[in-house]
């Protein structure tokens, strides 16, 4: 039960980080398509807009569980149905969400050449190169020519991260809601085992 709990709980954390997620790179893909002069204008939104926080199931009890044998002991087959069933359920809701997380990542070392992109201009990391390298790693001006392979590639991973991450959501609510309704289960059978 608090397994389940607590998946809620990482669950709406993730939506949340989604949604930052999200809306940053909507921010940076609107910047872009309004070609700017100022490349980092569209860099500070970057790695925000490539991360965010991963839901990572609870799985100590179920796992215990399973592997224990224990899961035979429990008498009430609707009950045992129910937990297998989510535990599945969302172990390919999870799958879904990997693959497409690999598959949008992996597209980022694809097309990105990372120093004329300028990722050594990226607030986060420019105090790690310092000054010397800031200088020796020039990037080029590829936000300015919405024809240049950078600035296509970028386009699209933008406009395939904004729909990634509403179909993440979406695959979130929906284990949610089948959490929810586990944790109902459980709860009203220990209550009427009392």
């Amino acid at each position: 039960m608090e397994d389940l709990k607590a998946d809620i709980v990482n669950i709406d954390i993730s939506i949340l980080s989604l949604d930052s997620r999200q809306e940053k790179a909507k921010t940076l893909l609107t910047n872009l398509l309004k070609v700017q002069n100022d490349k980092t204008i569209l860099i500070k939104d970057y790695i925000s807009s490539i991360r965010s926080t991963r839901f990572v199931s609870t799985r100590a009890a179920i796992e215990d569980i399973t592997s224990s044998g224990k899961l035979e002991i429990l008498k009430n087959d609707a009950i045992k149905s129910a937990i297998l069933k989510f535990y599945t359920h969302q172990d390919n809701l999870l799958t879904v969400i990997t693959d497409n997380y690999n598959q949008l990542s992996q597209h980022i070392f694809d097309y990105i050449t990372y120093t004329d992109f300028g990722l050594h201009e990226v607030p986060l990391y420019k105090e790690v190169f310092g000054e010397e390298l800031q200088q020796l790693l020039k990037s080029t001006e590829w936000q300015k020519d919405p024809s240049s392979n950078l600035f296509i590639n970028v386009k699209d991973h933008m406009n395939m991260t904004v729909i990634i991450c509403e179909r993440e959501k979406a695959l979130l609510r929906e284990m949610k809601e089948s959490a929810n309704q586990l944790k109902d289960l459980l709860e009203s059978y220990c209550i009427s085992n009392d």
